[in-house]
């Protein structure tokens, strides 16, 4: 990656818990995680917990995983995903 991307990157990543607040509304922060229902699975249902997870503190800001449908990536598929 480079250029512009880099920037918008590390743009997303300065403010990561607003871009979270922002794409996935129903989460919250937990440990140094935002933990959200995944609105493009529609995974929200009775008897189960949020499963996608985006690191907002610590190691790799912006990787974010679902762990009901395997989806992951870095802050840039995040936007992209949701």
């Amino acid at each position: 990656m480079s250029g512009d991307l880099d920037i918008i990157k590390s743009g997303l990543i300065d403010r990561i818990e607003g871009v979270c607040e922002r794409l996935l509304p129903d989460g919250k922060p937990e440990g140094g995680l935002w933990v959200a229902w995944n609105p493009v699975e529609l995974d929200q249902k009775p008897g189960r917990l949020p499963a996608l997870k985006v690191r907002i503190r610590g190691g790799d800001l912006g990787a974010w995983r679902c762990y009901r449908s395997g989806a992951k990536g870095d802050v840039l598929r995040l936007v992209e995903y949701v």
